[in-house]
């Protein structure tokens, strides 16, 4: 762990500054309250979020790699383009967050909240889901073959014609 890389982060989340194109890799980041940070184009690799808060954070195109979002408060935020790869995510509440465009890959995604957020064009390739809230979710024009996993976590998910 690089705590340079912590401060970092937080010195620009308390100045309002960008962070782009900004790589971090084997941070802890548990616990670390990064409101509205600014990560447009940042990478994360072997970094732990767990009960972090990332509400209003802005990271459109960031790569999240190997990362753990365990009971981490991700409201609101902005991720479109967003790539999570082999990343574990529990008990995470990504209510209202725009994930549009986003891909999920040979990922674990249980007892998370993704109520009222936008799932357009979204991937899940080798995802697992189970136990997650998807009400008012906007799932439209995601790929049918995508949905199919997921049938029984949809409960009151908008979804396209024939799902």
């Amino acid at each position: 762990m690089k705590p340079s890389d912590r401060q970092e982060l937080e010195r620009a989340v308390s100045t309002g500054a960008q962070l782009y194109k900004k790589s971090f890799r084997n941070i802890d980041l548990s616990k670390a309250k990064i409101r509205n940070a600014r990560l447009p184009l940042c990478e994360f690799e072997n970094v732990r979020f767990d009960f972090s808060d990332m509400t209003g954070v802005y990271a459109p195109g960031t790569m999240f790699k190997n990362c753990s979002f365990g009971d981490a408060r991700l409201c609101e935020a902005y991720f479109r383009g967003a790539h999570f790869i082999d990343c574990q995510m529990r008990n995470s509440d990504f209510a209202g967050a725009v994930l549009s465009e986003t891909s999920f890959s040979d990922s674990d995604i249980k007892a998370s909240n993704f109520s009222f957020s936008d799932l357009t064009d979204a991937a899940l390739r080798n995802v697992t889901v189970k136990g997650c809230r998807f009400f008012l979710a906007d799932l439209i024009s995601v790929k049918p073959e995508f949905l199919a996993p997921l049938k029984t976590e949809l409960k009151g998910a908008m979804l396209p014609a024939g799902v």
